[in-house]
């Protein structure tokens, strides 16, 4: 865990010789780290939490998503100025307080977060597979904003490309497509599912609202040696509370979970509810279980939490 961006860098599990969440190769250039503050091209890597909603804070103008050229995170959010408020055996706690301009009307929204990373057990019988598990606790308080405004904590996993996401839904999956600019469809919307075996070259988007999902999501991807690697993720849901990101804001509507393919890399990612002036304080935690072994094991365990199972990536 590091103050850059607040990032879970790399996760690595007993045995495995590679970290599981992706990383940029350059992420070993420290000197060039320092002169970027950790602005890689692509990112660092690993799992991240930035804040939403995306047209506000990181579009210029309408999505150029052929280019990307107006697309422009601020330095406040990545890498932003993180502390290290305390640390024990088991647990890192940061904390940042600053502020975002929200490019439609150049007007700030401050605010402060707390970021909790502590080591959890299992929620499964291992039964020989190796393990490593998270939890994830934030608290966001809106300090100053016109009325109006809201933001909302936005969490983001990058894994590498040739990977698998699979996220079980009530009912048929129906994702809404954020952006999708060369056409590519990777993804297969199911009749209890949505999966999509990652290529890292399509720069396309799509999102599920809160109604589909069941509270949980994973990613499969291949090891060395014939061993696959499950990153599967607990997180909340709230109906009646307000999500405001999407592909615009006149789509924002209870969008939940989003994936991502492009860079060489995919994301998985989710959104809690929103924050505003009239209602400032959110705390909310996610679960993350990383399980390494055969595919044939990675499965029961993805029928124990997901219900659901993958097919070979």
């Amino acid at each position: 865990v590091t103050t850059i961006g607040g990032r879970i860098i790399a996760l690595q599990i007993k045995g495995v010789d590679e970290t599981i969440f992706r990383a940029n190769p350059e992420i070993a250039n420290h000197a060039l780290l320092r002169r970027t503050r950790g602005n890689l091209f692509s990112g660092i890597g690993g799992l991240r939490l930035w804040f939403a909603p995306e047209y506000a804070f990181n579009w210029k103008g309408p999505p150029d998503v052929r280019t990307m050229k107006n697309y422009a995170v601020q330095e406040n959010c990545d890498p932003g100025d993180y502390s290290i408020a305390q640390v024990s055996r088991c647990s890192v706690r940061l904390h940042i307080t600053t502020s975002l301009r929200d490019y439609r009307d150049a007007s700030r929204m401050r605010f402060s977060v707390e970021r909790v990373v502590s080591a959890v057990p299992s929620p499964v019988k291992l039964g020989g597979l190796g393990y490593m598990g998270l939890r994830l606790q934030h608290r966001i308080e809106l300090l100053k904003a016109k009325p109006g405004k809201r933001i909302e904590l936005w969490h983001l996993l990058q894994i590498p490309a040739g990977g698998c996401t699979l996220i079980p839904t009530r009912g048929p999956a129906k994702p809404m497509v954020y952006f999708n600019p060369f056409g590519q469809r990777d993804w297969k919307a199911g009749a209890n599912a949505l999966r999509w075996r990652h290529s890292g070259t399509a720069k396309a988007k799509i999102g599920l609202d809160l109604a589909q999902l069941t509270g949980r999501a994973g990613v499969l991807q291949r090891l060395a040696n014939n061993q696959f690697a499950a990153v599967i993720w607990q997180f909340p849901l709230a109906p009646g509370m307000i999500y405001a990101d999407g592909p615009s804001e006149s789509r924002a509507h209870n969008q939940v979970v989003q994936v991502w393919d492009g860079f060489g890399f995919s994301e998985l990612e989710y959104h809690t509810p929103s924050v505003s002036p009239e209602d400032p304080i959110l705390a909310e935690h996610s679960l993350v279980w990383c399980f390494c072994g055969s595919l044939k094991q990675i499965n029961t365990v993805a029928q124990q939490l997901l219900e659901r199972t993958w097919s070979t990536p």
